[in-house]
């Protein structure tokens, strides 16, 4: 943090320090009076924007922030400064935006259109018809030929309150979508709806069409796949190969909350593959003492194996 502060400062280091507070996100906070400093010393577009995402990022903690955004949010100096403001407002619920959004919202910028609808779907979470028109969207944004489009409705998703199941549909179209940019936006989508989403993709793994999606998206939820735990042991039964390792790994991930996967993971270390069998020993460690019916398999397998590695694990 010292370090940031002192790079806010900085003409050079300014922007650079905003981008990493921006992914730093809230533990940042005590940043927010020099971000709010350097606004103040009306900075260039590209500055200003990075500052201002810097604020949405850090959340409740940057309120204080409150003039600046609304200054930058009515002054229309350039598209991108009024879109970060847009997304700041509706990100730390400046609820005195409504007005100029409801604005914006009537123009003719794609980009702004669409995070404006997102901001005001924020700012009024109990006006469904809001969020339901903010949601269809992000949706279409999601297959826009602008990547900053495809980016901000991937994030807007992830932080509307929607309903996994009104959504998901909606979303699984865009499944066969052939532009990597899309597929990766929409794993983080449904990733970003949390332990809610996990059953759904847990069910997905046994449809064969959907399985490489629904994999991806329970590995990129991690401990929060704990939810799926029955249907990835259902799948691991029968899995083979790269699938049977995919699988192992989300289960190490989950923890020793996957005991009940120990069994299947035992088997995996008969496995003609080095590759399967180091997947299992990583899972089985992850999961602990919980794990202990594969101690004598674990300890077998270390007697007799020459691989340095497989040892090792």
């Amino acid at each position: 943090i010292p370090f940031l502060m002192a790079a806010l400062k900085n003409e050079r280091a300014a922007y650079w320090a905003c981008l990493a507070i921006e992914e730093l996100g809230e533990v940042a906070s005590p940043t927010v009076p020099a971000v709010i400093a350097l606004l103040d010393s009306n900075p260039d577009d590209s500055l200003k924007l990075q500052a201002l995402l810097a604020l949405a990022k850090i959340g409740p903690k940057a309120a204080s922030a409150k003039k600046q955004v609304l200054a930058a949010l009515a002054s229309g100096s350039s598209p991108s400064v009024t879109t970060g403001a847009a997304f700041a407002a509706g990100e730390l619920g400046y609820t005195e935006a409504a007005t100029r959004l409801e604005q914006i919202e009537k123009g003719d910028d794609p980009l702004l259109h669409m995070v404006a609808i997102w901001a005001l779907a924020k700012l009024h979470p109990e006006d469904k018809t809001r969020l339901d028109n903010a949601v269809d969207h992000l949706i279409e944004g999601l297959e826009s030929d602008d990547a900053t489009m495809r980016l901000a409705a991937a994030e807007g998703l992830q932080s509307l309150p929607v309903d996994p199941e009104s959504v998901a549909p909606k979303l699984i179209h865009l499944l066969n979508d052939a532009d990597p940019i899309v597929s990766h936006n929409l794993v983080e989508t449904f990733a970003g709806m949390g332990e809610s989403v996990a059953p759904r993709a847990g069910g997905a793994l046994a449809n064969e069409e959907l399985r490489d999606f629904a994999v991806q998206v329970l590995g990129r939820l991690g401990a929060k796949a704990k939810p799926a735990l029955p249907q990835i042991i259902a799948a691991l039964s029968g899995a083979e190969g790269e699938f049977r390792r995919q699988l192992q790994a989300i289960v190490g991930q989950i923890g020793p909350s996957a005991a009940s996967a120990t069994r299947e993971l035992t088997r995996s270390l008969d496995s003609e593959s080095e590759e399967t069998r180091i997947s299992s020993l990583l899972a089985l460690g992850k999961i602990g003492p919980w794990a202990a019916a594969a101690s004598d398999k674990v300890l077998a397998l270390a007697a007799v194996s020459e691989a340095p590695f497989q040892r090792v694990m």
